[in-house]
């Protein structure tokens, strides 16, 4: 993961801070996965209300980023917290929301020490190095969560070609070639979730990614693990 986290740590970090600046920083800006303020904002609020969020329930973010997901429920008096392998974007999320509990490492190395009711991820298993990772990330969520995990925007293998094809006819196949040269995504069958030992007591709900003019929204699926 190496190149990707080099990747992340480059992002232009200049200018005010805003919920759009951070929407851009955590990655959303692509040809195929740009997303608006509002988009975001009803996706967050559709979140919400899938895993039925309560006032005083608080959250954390295995791959936070600079804090995009997290932020909307920060300003509703949620507590919440993350971790993230990008010193530069953990530095932004300190700065917007400065009692969140936040470390910089990789998601595999989440505390399981201290609870959170909801455990999520958003938009980072498809930045994994394979499927045991993914795994053992999936069991220190399951260990750190006190309700819910939520693992977002997952990377569907059935539309992996449509998907590249959809980036290489937004960016022109040469700039594709460029810009993804020696980075890889990591994409998942539905069953790969389903079959996973560890889930066999917990209820598991997997649904189509749907989010109004985000082009990526095709080609990915939530899952939602209940106690």
């Amino acid at each position: 993961m190496n190149k990707w986290k080099d990747i992340w740590n480059k992002r232009n970090t200049e200018g005010p801070v805003s919920l759009e600046k951070l929407i851009e920083l955590d990655g959303f800006d692509s040809a195929t996965g740009k997303m608006d303020i509002d988009s975001w904002k009803e996706y967050i609020e559709f979140i919400a209300k899938k895993i039925n969020l309560k006032p005083h329930e608080s959250i954390y973010e295995a791959g936070c980023g600079s804090g995009a997901f997290l932020y909307p429920f920060y300003l509703k008096g949620h507590k919440v917290g993350g971790i993230d392998y990008s010193d530069k974007l953990i530095s932004i999320i300190r700065s917007v929301i400065t009692d969140g509990e936040f470390t910089a490492g990789e998601a595999i190395e989440i505390d399981t020490e201290l609870k959170y009711d909801i455990l999520v991820s958003n938009g980072v298993f498809l930045y994994f190095p394979d499927y045991l990772y993914a795994e053992e990330v999936i069991k220190k969520m399951l260990l750190k969560a006190k309700r819910i995990v939520a693992i977002l925007e997952v990377s569907d293998i059935n539309f992996k070609e449509k998907l590249q094809k959809a980036k290489k006819d937004a960016l022109g196949e040469e700039e594709y070639n460029k810009k993804y040269e020696g980075l890889n995504h990591l994409y998942f069958k539905r069953d790969w979730f389903l079959n996973l030992e560890i889930l066999n007591n917990y209820s598991v709900e997997i649904f189509n990614q749907n989010i109004k003019n985000y082009g990526n929204s095709d080609y990915r699926f939530n899952i939602i693990i209940r106690r």
